[in-house]
């Protein structure tokens, strides 16, 4: 079992600040029980650096977060606009309870933000919330920032991490997204902070787990808005691939095509980790990248994952829940019979179809061929197909006909057509189509 290994990460969540005005019980930064985090925040000069390291390595996607990235918003300004700068896209991270008027005007009008802000909300209860934080009337504070936000017009997510302190927020939460209109849903299970493993309230069943697939899924069907899960879900206990199709895409890519950068430049392959693989101001980013290999080879994946049929839909248990090494309510089994069957969407090409390349997209080459990202999706493609790319993007226009002097053209070519349509790589102008619409 081994992944595709990338020259550098894809994306990386980068700590703009370790100072937060929330101190949630499950935090799984153990420097949240101190209020001595001066010093421990991103300086203007270091930002650059970073920006210029990620762009030196041709990093796509930024994950602006924290402790609370608004407890310092003139940096985050500064680091958006040296993203943007750089072609870099980002996100951000935020309890929103700092938000005002002011942050959201200079957000809208200067920077011109149209990227999603992903919420944390401990509970859609106002008395958990604010037990949750252990900060009164924090529940309030981060309603009024969303309601801010989306005035601004700005897309909100919301993300929970689910307890059993707060469980029970499931059977009321499509209610309150429908009232504040959030536009994307995340639910995670939670990861058994250090300084706290042997709390009870972070141990779920499998009951637990699918309870909180089937939240999801009920989102998805009756809003129609994204939903997902920051913790994978794992499908042996979920039992209907087909059902949960939805639900399931969550597969761990820590050290694989993305890592996090704390704020003192420490590179982790996931946040959860206390020790890093280097630093960015010293070592740069690829030395670390490079020694993640344990990631890429799943050397630390529960035993039940190991050999299992379904990693690749599945994503297995959380590799952090694993090194908790502490017995979970739930059980993982391999060879639990699943219900999947694959379903593929038929894309009829045409002999004489034209097609024509979709500009909007990025592309990376690497040592097997080359990874794209198509939206928010990324797709790895061999040398062979990088170099059929290469001869389609030289043609403005192209039918089946005018590769002929470039590749065999049989079946398996038909097939690979098909998948750079299905992907979204290419565009088809069918004649078929056209007659029916």
């Amino acid at each position: 079992m081994e992944s595709i290994r990338l020259s550098a990460p894809l994306s990386v969540e980068l700590t703009l600040t370790k100072g937060c005005n929330h101190k949630c019980l499950h935090c799984y930064n153990p420097w949240r029980k101190s209020n001595n985090t001066i010093g421990n925040k991103l300086t203007i000069e270091q930002i650059d650096k970073i920006v210029d390291e990620l762009a030196k390595n041709n990093v796509w996607h930024v994950t602006i977060s924290g402790g609370e990235p608004l407890t310092m918003p003139n940096e985050m300004f500064h680091l958006i606009r040296q993203l943007d700068k750089n072609g870099i896209t980002y996100s951000i991270n935020s309890n929103l309870t700092l938000m005002t008027e002011e942050i959201a005007d200079f957000l809208k009008e200067k920077l011109k933000l149209k990227t999603l802000i992903l919420t944390s909300l401990p509970s859609i209860n106002e008395k958990k919330c604010d037990e949750i934080t252990q900060i009164d009337g924090s529940y309030q504070r981060i309603l009024k920032g969303i309601s801010i936000s989306k005035q601004h017009g700005f897309k909100i997510g919301i993300n929970i991490v689910i307890t059993k302190k707060n469980i029970d927020d499931l059977d009321n939460i499509l209610e309150f997204l429908k009232e504040f209109k959030i536009d994307y849903l995340s639910i995670s299970t939670v990861i058994p902070p250090s300084y706290d493993i042997l709390n009870k309230d972070y141990y779920l069943t499998n009951e637990d787990i699918v309870r909180v697939a089937d939240c999801l899924l009920e989102v998805h069907k009756k809003l129609g808005i994204d939903v997902d899960s920051v913790t994978p879900l794992p499908l042996c206990i979920l039992g209907d691939a087909n059902k949960y199709q939805n639900v399931i895409s969550t597969s761990c890519s820590a050290g694989i095509n993305r890592c996090d950068i704390d704020c003192n430049g420490d590179i982790f392959a996931c946040s959860h980790e206390n020790t890093p693989y280097g630093n960015i101001f010293v070592e740069g980013l690829k030395k670390s990248w490079d020694k993640m290999d344990m990631w890429r080879h799943f050397q630390n994946i529960n035993k039940e994952c190991i050999d299992c049929n379904y990693m690749d839909i599945c994503g297995g248990e959380c590799r952090m829940i694993t090194n908790t090494k502490i017995p979970q309510l739930y059980s993982l089994n391999k060879n639990k019979k699943i219900n999947y069957s694959q379903e593929f969407n038929s894309i009829k090409i045409m002999e004489n179809d034209k097609f024509t390349i979709n500009n909007n997209i990025k592309l990376r080459k690497e040592n097997f061929g080359a990874v794209l990202r198509i939206d928010y999706d990324d797709f790895f493609l061999s040398e062979n197909m990088l170099q059929l790319y290469s001869v389609m993007k030289e043609l403005e226009e192209f039918s089946i006909q005018d590769l002929q002097e470039f590749v065999e053209i049989n079946e398996n070519f038909y097939n690979i057509i098909d998948y750079m349509v299905k992907i979204g790589l290419l565009n088809q102008k069918s004649e078929l189509l056209e007659t029916i619409s």
